[in-house]
């Protein structure tokens, strides 16, 4: 099969590697199409230290089921989505339905041993699969990404928070806002340096904010009114961290999703002075990647107002460095083996 491997820092090859075989438990997917995450571009760039030279990357897919072991020829031809997470199902977080907190977990596309999907075919846990009854595999690939935000509402609670902000509209940026836009029905505003990202936010219904000259945060430092009750780090750098920190209000809720960069400066005197607290999410369990991929069925006219734009294995490396272009304007990379 052809493969896109990741060979080091902004090198990327297609190669033929041999098919994947089913095996007790798992099938093969045909892959139609695989999302790039930005984490899958922070790896590509070797600035997060969460993707390895000789991986095939990839974990936001849709495909159709092409081989199975003798036991389950039921479910040849199924068109499927997945969740990335392989869990022990036997530690205390497993046992207690939060496989995300896993101890012995491992990403398909992101643990060094199990290749992804930006290959013609990827190995997939049975118990992973998930039916994705539309159309748009498009839209299919934006569940995985979907369920990172259903879980980081989950960690925020029902009680809803009268102004909040989303810093970063990446994919995980931009969904966060839709995922609480459709929870709480209020207002959401979203905050990115790029400004033109706010074209295609507005198609989502979603504020985008712009911040003042020479300011990191919509807000100057130490104002209090007007300030949020929540902010969602959907970055995870240091300068968002200040941001989010200097964005909420005194006792208000800094709550990070991103991890685009391994080791941050905290802004602890300024946090702690002003009681903000501080909480975070991974990832998704099981359940909430279910609820994920019955919304995205539902919203999927919304999603798609991200047009995200496809390319073919063979110029997926191009593709994926042109994404670090200061000019790219594309929101949402999918490969179509």
């Amino acid at each position: 099969m052809k493969a896109l491997v990741f060979l080091g820092e902004r090198r990327l090859e297609v190669q033929e590697l041999p098919d994947p075989v089913p095996t007790t438990g798992s099938v093969v997917l045909q892959v139609l199409a695989s999302g790039v995450c930005g984490s899958d571009v922070h790896g590509y760039q070797g600035s997060n230290g969460r993707r390895f030279p000789g991986q095939v990357m990839g974990h936001e897919a849709v495909g159709v089921v092409s081989a199975t072991p003798d036991d389950r020829a039921d479910l040849m031809g199924k068109v499927v989505t997945f969740t990335p997470v392989i869990s022990c199902s036997t530690c205390n977080a497993c046992l207690n339905l939060q496989d995300n907190r896993c101890v012995n977990r491992k990403l398909i596309g992101v643990h060094p041993d199990i290749n992804g999907a930006f290959a013609e075919y990827v190995l997939v846990p049975i118990s992973n699969l998930f039916p994705w009854n539309s159309e748009s595999v498009k839209a299919g690939t934006l569940v995985e990404p979907l369920s990172v935000a259903w879980r980081a509402l989950s960690e925020l609670g029902a009680e809803k928070p009268e102004r909040v902000l989303v810093l970063g509209a990446g994919t995980i940026g931009a969904l966060v806002a839709v995922a609480l836009k459709d929870r709480f029905r209020g207002a959401v505003d979203i905050y990115d340096p790029l400004g033109w990202k706010s074209e295609w936010l507005g198609q989502l219904d979603i504020n985008s904010v712009s911040t003042s000259q020479n300011k990191a945060s919509p807000f100057a430092e130490g104002s209090s009114e007007g300030a949020y009750d929540v902010v969602v780090d959907c970055v995870g750098s240091t300068n968002s961290l200040k941001s989010s920190v200097e964005s909420v209000a005194a006792g208000g809720r800094v709550h990070i999703v991103g991890m685009a960069a391994a080791v941050v400066d905290y802004p602890l005197q300024r946090a702690v002075s002003r009681e903000v607290v501080l909480s975070t999410s991974y990832a998704y369990t099981r359940n909430q990647f279910a609820e994920a991929a019955l919304s995205a069925e539902r919203l999927e006219p919304t999603l798609l107002l991200m047009n995200p734009v496809t390319c073919t294995l063979d110029d997926a490396p191009e593709q994926i460095e042109a994404l670090l272009e200061p000019g790219n304007r594309v929101a949402k990379l999918v490969i179509c083996p």
